[in-house]
């Protein structure tokens, strides 16, 4: 078998790494990256108070210079050594954030870990623009210091025009994912980034979208966008789903249901989790069967509603992005 070629990725996320769901995506497409052996470069604004496991480096870039805030190795209990990050010193499966703070840190609608930051709505134009052309210049010296291959940029504003000012300068591709909070709170509400919108997204290899509703308000800030549609979806190594039954009833919220039917009533079934045990003894590989679900779920009443109230909050992460 003919053994991949690993590759050097730039991962652009404009906000703090696991503050968000975007966020999180950023994070999670860096680990996946890596167990395929890749090396991820990923920039970002801030780091949670604890740092993810998988980071090797953390390297601060700001209007006085650059700095190296942290190199693992071995012997410091890192899972490899670190030589140079931004001379290409790592090894494939390693990864090196780079947090990016410039002089103007803003958001797209009011967040917690951020309650200073301008919205992106309340920047003049000059900073709008030095904004695109700080973080861009940063990254190129990334690309070209560390050999990155492609860059993969989030959200539909302002990541996507870094990414296409910095394949101008230095010819590496990128590809795009969309998520909705800048457009509805960022494009749809300030006409002046339409046009940032359209630069990112129409110079993109592909722009990549998790939903058809995405897809289609993509679309129409970009005709030319060149978007592929590819789902979220549940890491089972992480979520488990369980059966729990007591004295007949379900006693927890179903906060995880299943596309399935009772092989009785033909009605669709809900599972709520609890213990774990009860599946990890039934499905070693912790994934749930049609079949199982069918025997051991209890039918939704008719129309396929429960009697719990929906606990997730209106709100930016509700249109599949954050």
């Amino acid at each position: 078998m003919k053994r991949k070629r690993e590759m050097k990725i730039g991962i652009l996320h404009q906000y703090s790494l696991l503050s968000s769901g975007s966020g999180v995506y950023a994070a999670r497409l860096a680990e996946g990256l890596m167990a395929n052996d890749h090396t991820v470069h990923l920039f970002c604004r801030n780091l949670p108070d604890t740092r993810p496991d998988f980071v090797e480096a953390v390297i601060l870039h700001t209007t006085a210079g650059t700095t190296s805030l942290l190199q693992t190795s071995p012997l410091e209990g890192g899972p490899r050594g670190v030589a140079s990050p931004l001379e290409g010193g790592l090894r494939g499966g390693a990864c090196t954030i780079h947090l990016l703070q410039g002089t103007v840190r803003p958001v797209a609608y009011p967040r917690t870990e951020a309650p200073q930051s301008p919205l992106f709505v309340e920047l003049s134009d000059a900073q709008i623009e030095a904004f695109v052309n700080w973080q861009a210049a940063r990254v190129a010296a990334v690309v070209q210091d560390a050999g990155l291959e492609i860059l993969h940029a989030n959200h539909v504003v302002l990541m996507p025009a870094v990414a296409a000012r910095v394949k101008e300068a230095t010819g590496i591709p990128y590809v795009v994912t969309v998520h909705g909070s800048t457009i509805e709170y960022v494009v749809n509400r300030d006409s002046r980034y339409l046009a940032y919108a359209q630069e990112g997204l129409s110079q993109a290899e592909r722009v990549i979208v998790l939903n058809r509703d995405v897809r289609d308000r993509t679309l129409a800030l970009c005709p030319r966008a060149r978007v592929v549609e590819v789902p979220v979806g549940v890491d089972t190594t992480i979520f488990c789903p369980t059966l729990t039954l007591q004295n007949g009833e379900y006693n927890d919220y179903a906060n995880i249901s299943f596309n399935s039917s009772d092989a009785s009533a033909g009605r669709p079934v809900v599972v709520r989790p609890a213990a774990v045990a009860p599946f990890r003894r039934v499905l070693p590989d912790r994934r749930l069967r049609r079949q199982t679900i069918a025997r051991e779920g209890r039918p939704l009443p008719a129309g396929g509603r429960t009697h719990h109230p929906d606990p997730r909050p209106a709100g930016p992460a509700a249109d599949g992005g954050g």
